[in-house]
């Protein structure tokens, strides 16, 4: 096939994916300037500030890009989740010309469908050589009921560089060019600074790849071992092994810096990892693999019967996890297709095989539950948790369905070259075609959403007056927003979960008009510092209240009224007027900002 063809094929793909993903996440297109998926609100807002909050550190400060504004006075507060560094960058000229964080955060989330469903469809392609089959294959990795049950969670949508560094891995076995060596470790950076756990799961893959590919090569290596392989043979094995070994190492270089910030924030604090019980929590029921999300136009309904209702483990985004039947059917066809003709491919059969077989396993955890039962079974995850590095910051195993998802997609590819083999001796080349085409628009109408909702959020223009005038504040001028979350000493956490996410999701979103330090904060891991000022300010402002906070050196105090009941608040309003400690310098909009005074400022 031609470069000229070749090109034309590639545009006209990824045009298709553009309109797909336009479909498939409508109407988020043509409301992206100030409206986001309803669900989670509290996950989106922390991910635009995630955005912003690189793209103005990459501006001022590079070198505090984990130094982030919120849960004051913490350092290294941007590895309390993951950093999507590599999301942010693709944010950046969105957010450079339009300063807008709910645009940027928007355009990741379709570039994110296109560019997973196009590394989908460039692997199955170099592996089947069927652009029909290729793109099927793009369908079922792209825009699986997966993505849609976490439809709301930007990093998780970002699956793209998973596929492209297989690919690479796959170019570089065959062709033997170091240039495929480090493209590989280009695209395996790109992924964990897209989503780490992500990035994780692609070195279970690449281990998976690496053992599979050793017992196909098993008589060569022991030749090398035994010293009785050719010159040329020991040759290629040892400058193959040496340019993979350079792609490793530069995964390492380019990471560290990326990495030693969540070293040090775990070092800074002690809790800084997931326990087993919230493992338990987030891991996948064999049932669930029947189980498509609520939000599913075909399936959503007709698997809610296996639903568990209410959860009393995660949730129905963590655990929502059937693919469909087509893929199911395809991928079947493609296994028998290649069992039977694939024999030049038996390194492809069996690498996605025992991946598949390998992820869904992991996928159940450290312990077996099925079918809402606890069986106490151990389970393998458990072996990853307590042996790599890396697992114990993951909570949820049943995101390695990605891997399962990868597994599915290149196994549909062979199915759609083995459903063309078996209609091309009935039908003309044509009819074929519009078989396989009108297949593939079923497949993707079987994962489509019933419909998305939307909800508008505020614009920097329409943020309450009281976060520009922050703005306006020299130097970093450390403050708190009260209330906090609700004290709760009955809760593991010390306050109320729920009163904690929406508060200081709101927060945190406010707080990118003017990126003053902030005792608030909203993240995966929540730091013993804000918890202790849960308790220390409920109430504000008595006198322990004010010397916890000029211990950690908070210069403003800012007063939500709305957060306060009518009573409450005017006793607050009362005490801080009478405060010897506190003045009043700005009110608007039902916000009080109240100043420290100098002379009883202390900080630590």
């Amino acid at each position: 096939m031609g470069a000229r063809k070749t090109t034309a094929i590639l545009v006209l793909v990824v045009l298709l994916f553009t309109l797909m993903t336009l479909f498939y996440t409508r109407p988020l297109v043509s409301k992206a300037d100030d409206h986001t998926m309803e669900e989670n609100e509290g996950d989106t807002l922390f991910n635009i500030y995630v955005l912003t909050w690189t793209a103005h550190s990459l501006k001022t400060s590079p070198f505090n890009l984990f130094n982030a504004s919120m849960f004051y006075p913490n350092r290294y507060t941007l590895a309390y989740s993951d950093h999507q560094f590599m999301s942010s960058l693709i944010a950046l000229p969105v957010l450079a010309l339009t300063r807008n964080g709910v645009l940027g955060f928007n355009f990741v989330i379709i570039f994110s469908f296109i560019l997973s469903a196009l590394g989908a469809y460039l692997l199955v392609y170099h592996l089947t050589r069927d652009h029909l089959g290729a793109f099927a294959g793009g369908v079922v990795f792209g825009f699986s009921m997966y993505k849609l049950a976490h439809i709301n969670h930007m990093q998780l949508l970002s699956t793209g560089f998973l596929p492209l560094a297989i690919l690479c891995l796959h170019l570089y076995t065959e062709k033997k060019k170091p240039g495929y060596a480090l493209l590989f470790g280009a695209c395996t950076i790109a992924m964990f600074l897209t989503v780490w756990s992500y990035g994780f799961f692609l070195v279970l893959a690449v281990g998976i790849y690496l053992a599979v590919l050793a017992l196909f090569q098993r008589k060569l290596i022991w030749r090398i071992i035994r010293r009785d392989a050719l010159p040329g043979e020991r040759k290629r094995a040892f400058r193959w092994t040496a340019w993979l070994l350079a792609s490793f190492l530069l995964i390492g270089v380019v990471l560290t810096p990326f990495t030693l910030p969540y070293l040090k924030a775990r070092e800074l604090n002690p809790n800084f990892e997931r326990d087993l019980s919230e493992i338990y929590g987030y891991s996948a029921d064999p049932g669930d693999f029947l189980v498509a999300p609520p939000q599913s136009m075909v399936w959503g309904s007709a698997t809610g019967f296996l639903r568990p209702d209410p959860y009393t483990r995660g949730n129905a985004s963590e655990r929502s996890l059937f693919t469909g039947l087509l893929p199911l059917f395809l991928s079947i066809a493609g296994i028998a297709w290649l069992v039977r003709k694939g024999r030049n491919k038996p390194f492809i059969l069996w690498f996605y095989a025992v991946l598949m077989v390998v992820a869904v396993v992991m996928c159940l955890g450290v312990a077996l539950y099925a079918f809402g039962r606890f069986l106490d079974l151990p389970m393998p995850y458990e072996l990853l948790y307590r042996f790599f590095p890396g697992f114990k910051a993951i909570r949820t195993p049943a995101r390695m369905f990605v891997l399962v998802l990868l597994s599915l997609s290149v196994f549909s590819g062979f199915g759609v070259r083995w459903l063309r083999e078996k209609l091309s001796g009935r039908l003309g080349e044509t009819a074929v075609t519009a078989c396989l085409v009108v297949l593939i628009v079923l497949m993707f109408v079987e994962v489509l959403p019933s419909g998305i909702e939307m909800k508008r959020l505020e614009t920097r223009a329409e943020f309450p007056a009281v976060f520009h005038w922050l703005a306006e504040l020299d130097g970093p001028s450390p403050g708190v927003v009260l209330p906090l979350a609700n004290y709760d000493p009955g809760s593991p956490s010390g306050m109320d979960d729920l009163s904690f996410a929406y508060m200081e999701s709101h927060r945190i979103y406010h707080n990118t008009a003017n990126w003053k330090k902030i005792l608030n904060g909203y993240s995966g891991y929540v730091p013993l510092s804000y918890k202790k000022a849960v308790k220390a300010t409920r109430d504000f402002p008595s006198e322990r209240s004010l010397a916890h906070l000029r211990r950690v050196g908070i210069e403003y105090v800012i007063v939500e009224g709305e957060r306060y009941e009518e009573t409450e608040l005017r006793r607050v309003l009362e005490d801080a007027g009478r405060s010897k400690g506190l003045s009043l310098v700005y009110e608007s909009e039902g916000y009080y900002a109240y100043r420290l005074k100098k002379q009883d400022l202390q900080t630590e």
